[in-house]
Protein backbone atom coordinates (compact mmCIF):
# COMPACT_ATOMS: atom_id res chain seq x y z
CA UNK A 1 0.00 0.00 0.00
CA UNK A 2 1.19 3.41 -1.00
CA UNK A 3 0.44 7.15 0.99
CA UNK A 4 -0.47 9.67 -1.73
CA UNK A 5 -0.03 12.70 0.46
CA UNK A 6 1.44 14.36 -2.66
CA UNK A 7 -1.85 15.49 -3.77
CA UNK A 8 -4.23 18.49 -2.56
CA UNK A 9 -8.36 17.62 -1.86
CA UNK A 10 -10.21 20.96 -2.18
CA UNK A 11 -13.89 20.25 -1.37
CA UNK A 12 -16.44 22.68 -3.39
CA UNK A 13 -20.50 23.29 -3.49
CA UNK A 14 -20.83 19.25 -3.67
CA UNK A 15 -18.20 17.78 -4.80
CA UNK A 16 -14.43 17.17 -4.60
CA UNK A 17 -11.37 18.08 -6.71
CA UNK A 18 -8.09 15.70 -6.34
CA UNK A 19 -5.18 17.54 -7.92
CA UNK A 20 -2.28 15.28 -7.80
CA UNK A 21 1.42 16.54 -8.27
CA UNK A 22 2.75 15.72 -11.41
CA UNK A 23 -0.93 14.68 -12.80
CA UNK A 24 -2.47 17.48 -14.91
CA UNK A 25 -5.52 16.45 -15.33
CA UNK A 26 -7.99 16.91 -11.78
CA UNK A 27 -9.85 14.35 -10.58
CA UNK A 28 -13.70 15.48 -9.65
CA UNK A 29 -16.10 13.55 -7.68
CA UNK A 30 -19.65 14.59 -6.34
CA UNK A 31 -20.01 14.17 -2.73
CA UNK A 32 -23.21 12.07 -1.97
CA UNK A 33 -22.80 11.93 1.72
CA UNK A 34 -21.00 12.95 4.58
CA UNK A 35 -21.25 12.17 8.26
CA UNK A 36 -19.35 13.41 11.42
CA UNK A 37 -18.94 10.49 14.51
CA UNK A 38 -18.17 12.33 17.32
CA UNK A 39 -17.81 9.28 19.58
CA UNK A 40 -15.59 7.51 17.15
CA UNK A 41 -14.17 11.34 16.22
CA UNK A 42 -14.04 10.22 12.59
CA UNK A 43 -15.53 12.23 9.51
CA UNK A 44 -16.95 10.15 6.71
CA UNK A 45 -17.20 11.58 3.17
CA UNK A 46 -18.42 9.42 0.19
CA UNK A 47 -18.15 10.29 -3.46
CA UNK A 48 -20.05 8.98 -6.57
CA UNK A 49 -17.12 7.46 -7.75
CA UNK A 50 -13.07 5.80 -7.81
CA UNK A 51 -10.31 8.74 -7.27
CA UNK A 52 -8.18 6.35 -5.58
CA UNK A 53 -6.29 2.94 -6.49
CA UNK A 54 -6.29 -0.64 -4.60
CA UNK A 55 -3.10 0.38 -3.44
CA UNK A 56 -3.52 3.95 -1.72
CA UNK A 57 -4.01 3.91 1.80
CA UNK A 58 -4.16 7.62 1.90
CA UNK A 59 -4.80 10.67 -0.36
CA UNK A 60 -4.36 14.13 0.50
CA UNK A 61 -4.05 13.05 4.27
CA UNK A 62 -7.33 11.12 4.04
CA UNK A 63 -7.45 7.71 4.49
CA UNK A 64 -9.08 5.89 1.47
CA UNK A 65 -11.41 2.74 1.08
CA UNK A 66 -14.23 1.34 -1.03
CA UNK A 67 -14.63 -0.69 -4.07
CA UNK A 68 -17.26 1.15 -6.03
CA UNK A 69 -16.47 4.51 -5.33
CA UNK A 70 -14.06 6.06 -2.75
CA UNK A 71 -14.87 7.10 0.98
CA UNK A 72 -13.00 9.43 2.57
CA UNK A 73 -11.96 9.30 6.31
CA UNK A 74 -9.89 11.09 8.77
CA UNK A 75 -9.79 11.65 12.48
CA UNK A 76 -11.49 14.88 14.06
CA UNK A 77 -8.63 16.27 15.56
CA UNK A 78 -9.75 17.64 19.43
CA UNK A 79 -10.30 21.27 20.25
Amino acid sequence: MKDIDQADIVFGEGVVIINRRGVTQPSIAVVLGAESDLAKRTSRIWLDRMVHTITDDTLGGWQVSGAISTILTKDIKSP
